[in-house]
């Protein structure tokens, strides 16, 4: 049976395991006719990318020969930029971005839905500002990229909590010049995530919002894998690959956690809706491989935070 999804269905079931298995299954049933070089979106941050990179896991899981290129990249949109224009051919994502994607007609699909984000963003103050609350914002300037998922949680906070976009006054900051700012004192807050969110707060800060304070009014955003369309069709062998080898490590239950400029690693119990591995059967086809569950957990947790 084919899938057909269009960027007005996907809204009308956006975080639902619909969505996941309409977009999953649109890999093509073809072999890739010659390996070639795969472009992988990476910002340093602790997850499982980071690891798979420093651990030579991507290395070890594609086919000998092919040709890797990591590719560093500040947020969600220039992520979306680069997959756009043909620069980069698959990334993790946060939600809010991919979605506007979607909507801008972007060419890409998401392929898997990594974790729900709950504590690795969040609104760091200055101690020396004296904001104790987001109420408190008023007036003040807060630094954040746009149009990312950092965006869309500084935004949401801001909402519930009374503020209007005039209240406040953001100021478009990446991430790589958060701290220059942030050190010279001319932002009062940022809503960023990690390792920027950890150097901020070790510098005389204090998170007093994380992205996860916004599941109790319904809001919820997520981490995901999404994959350039005309590279999917012709490599469709490594997108399977690819996600598998960063589902092995999430469903390893190996977490990471920043130690000097170095991320190690530590066990964890592993959820146990995930069993995966990170070398894919030769006698799956790419559409079974994507379509085995796994996912199973991260949607009905969805599912269950944002009921009434």
């Amino acid at each position: 049976m084919s899938h057909i999804i269009t960027r007005r269905n996907a809204f009308k079931v956006f975080g639902t395991a619909a969505f996941v298995a309409a977009s999953t299954l649109a890999i093509p049933q073809r072999a890739s006719a010659q390996v070639a070089k795969i472009r992988i979106g990476g910002s340093g941050r602790p997850v499982p990318q980071t690891y798979s990179r420093a651990t030579d896991g991507y290395k070890n899981a594609f086919p000998p020969g092919t040709e890797i290129d990591y590719v560093n990249v500040a947020g969600g949109s220039q992520i979306i930029a680069a997959l756009a224009g043909n620069s980069l051919d698959i990334s993790l994502v946060g939600s809010p971005p991919m979605v506007t994607a979607f909507a801008a007609g972007t060419d890409i699909s998401m392929i898997y839905i990594q974790e729900t984000t709950l504590k690795s963003e969040g609104l760091v103050v200055r101690n020396a500002s004296g904001i104790k609350s987001v109420k408190e914002l008023k007036g003040k300037k807060v630094g954040v990229m746009f149009n990312t998922s950092a965006h869309f949680g500084i935004l949401n906070a801001m909402k519930i909590n009374g503020l209007s976009n005039s209240d406040v006054r953001l100021l478009n900051v990446k991430t790589d010049a958060m701290f220059a700012l942030w050190s010279r004192g001319e932002i009062d807050a940022a809503f960023t995530w990690a390792p920027h969110m950890g150097k901020l707060m070790a510098d005389g800060g204090t998170k007093i919002f994380e992205d996860g304070d916004l599941v109790p009014h319904g809001i919820l955003s997520f981490d995901a894998i999404v994959v350039r369309n005309d590279f999917k069709k012709r490599h469709p062998e490594l997108v399977p690959t690819c996600r598998s080898s960063t589902a092995s490590v999430t469903c390893s239950g190996t977490i990471l956690s920043p130690s000097s400029s170095r991320w190690q690693s530590s066990p964890r119990s592993a959820p146990r809706t995930c069993e995966r591995s990170s070398k894919p059967t030769n006698s799956s086809s790419p559409r079974k491989r994507l379509a085995r569950p796994g996912l199973v957990g991260p949607v009905n947790w969805m599912r269950e935070s944002t009921r009434p």
